[in-house]
C-alpha cells in the first residue's frame, strides 16, 4: 500500500507524464481564458531564484557544489527544456486532496510548463 507521500509523488508524476505532449492545449486554453495576467512561464522568477540561491549559499558560508552554477543557469532556458511538463507550481499539502481515487490537485494559480 502506498503512503500519502507515495500517492502524492505518483500523482505529480502522472500529471507531468500525461502533459508532456499537451503544451499546445495549455497555450490554447490560456489564450481563451486569459485575464491579462502574465503566465508564470513568462515570468523571470526561475532565473531570479537560481541566482538568489547562490547568493544565499555564499552568505551562509556554504560552498556551492561544483557545476551548480552552470546547472542552475540552464533551468528555464530552451536548452534546459528537453522534457517540459505541466506542473501545479505550488504542491504543498493544503493544495491537494488525497481521495480513494488518488491525488487530486486543487490549486493551479502558479501552474505552467517548466
Amino acid at each position: 500500500m502506498l503512503s500519502k507521500l507515495g500517492f502524492w509523488a505518483r500523482g505529480l508524476g502522472r500529471l507531468a507524464a500525461e502533459s508532456l505532449h499537451r503544451r499546445a492545449d495549455f497555450k490554447r486554453l490560456w489564450s481563451r481564458y486569459d485575464k491579462g495576467l502574465p503566465s508564470w512561464e513568462d515570468e523571470p522568477w526561475i532565473a531570479h531564484n537560481a541566482t538568489t540561491l547562490l547568493t544565499l549559499l555564499d552568505g551562509a558560508g556554504i560552498a556551492a557544489p561544483p557545476g551548480l552554477s552552470e546547472e542552475l543557469a540552464r533551468i528555464g532556458t530552451a536548452g534546459g527544456e528537453e522534457y517540459p511538463a505541466f506542473t501545479p507550481g505550488d504542491t504543498c499539502p493544503d493544495n491537494n486532496l488525497l481521495t480513494s481515487h488518488g491525488l487530486r490537485l486543487i490549486d493551479f494559480e502558479a501552474a505552467c510548463y517548466q
